[in-house]
């Protein structure tokens, strides 16, 4: 479903030459649980950006479901982005002027008016992170795991394939981060792929395999079972 070729990220700054990743080959299957752990500054974060096309590589390439990415244009990558992907990043970002129901529908409604359909599966799926109840208050008057619980619903409101989460349950509560996991692994059941970026092994352990990336390079991926394999990088 995913693919990454030799693919390879720079910044280039006034200090120098950033190599964030260096000759990624990674092949994600359809409906896999995949997390991806490393140091801070390995490259995790990166890498989950180029794969939801938040980023584009410096080179190499990028197929997704067979179609390669190089040569689309900015707007066909919006609404790939938009029909494929839900994104859980570290931080929440939530508009303080919507209520909750509102920004858990905001994908929707920057892509056009939200038909009734989608306020029910918003309420549902506030119902699932367990805040249903606060559907017409602000984001300032949540706490920090209940904004992310509604990031999470937010991600969830296009149906996508692919879920993409940035250290999903850091800084939180052991309740509020098993929650999270669970809706994931729920999701996950129902064959969406899922791919989470974390530092902790406990959280790594609801995945399939685990990729672990150091210095922009990945090292080896390691099954649920512990088996580990080398990553194809002579691909």
């Amino acid at each position: 479903m995913i693919r990454l070729h030799h693919v390879h990220k720079e910044f280039r700054s006034r200090q120098g030459t950033l190599q964030a990743l260096d000759d990624v080959n990674l092949f994600i299957r359809r409906g896999e649980f995949v997390t991806i752990m490393g140091p801070s500054g390995s490259g995790k974060s990166t890498l989950l950006s180029i794969i939801g096309l938040l980023n584009s590589p410096s080179g190499g390439r990028l197929e997704i479901e067979g179609m390669d990415t190089y040569h689309l244009a900015e707007r066909q990558k919006t609404r790939l982005r938009a029909e494929k992907f839900g994104f859980v990043f570290q931080f929440p970002s939530l508009v303080n002027t919507l209520t909750i129901r509102e920004n858990v529908l905001l994908p929707i409604m920057l892509a056009g008016q939200a038909r009734r359909t989608d306020w029910e599966r918003a309420d549902r799926l506030l119902e699932q992170v367990g805040l249903k109840e606060h559907a017409n208050r602000r984001s300032h008057e949540l706490s920090g795991g209940e904004q992310r619980r509604v990031a999470l619903a937010r991600a969830l409101i296009n149906n996508p394939d692919v879920i993409l989460a940035d250290e999903p349950t850091g800084a939180l509560d052991e309740e509020t981060a098993d929650r999270i996991l669970r809706l994931l692994h729920e999701y996950n059941g129902q064959g969406k792929t899922i791919l989470i970026v974390t530092h902790d092994p406990d959280i790594a352990a609801y995945g399939d395999h685990t990729i672990r990336i150091h210095r922009g390079r990945i090292q080896n991926e390691q099954s649920a079972g512990g088996d580990q394999s080398a990553t194809g990088q002579a691909d």
